[in-house]
């Protein structure tokens, strides 16, 4: 079980391979609900959301990955809730 102190998240976005599409998706906006977060009575949820858009192949795949204050991580999938592969809005909680 992950239960950092601290956590940083980075979202890795892959998109459908394609020989023509050279244009790297674009992450547009990160949000995550709550903003502080104190783990130490337990475990807590955080919804993260991400708006994320490339101009051809389309998004294949967005995850957060959180690393705690020891070296422990985790890889959190995000799914697409509204929009398209191409301009979407992906979320996780």
């Amino acid at each position: 079980m992950l239960r950092p102190c601290l956590a940083i998240a980075i979202v890795t976005v892959s998109a459908y391979a394609q020989t023509s599409d050279v244009i790297a998706p674009a992450l547009l906006s990160f949000s995550f609900s709550p903003s502080s977060v104190d783990t130490r009575s337990g475990p807590r949820n955080i919804a993260f959301t991400a708006n994320i858009s490339d101009d051809l192949s389309g998004i294949s795949n967005a995850e957060v990955l959180l690393n705690g204050p020891r070296g422990q991580s985790q890889l959190v999938p995000l799914t697409i809730t509204a929009g398209t592969r191409l301009l979407g809005t992906y979320t996780a909680s």
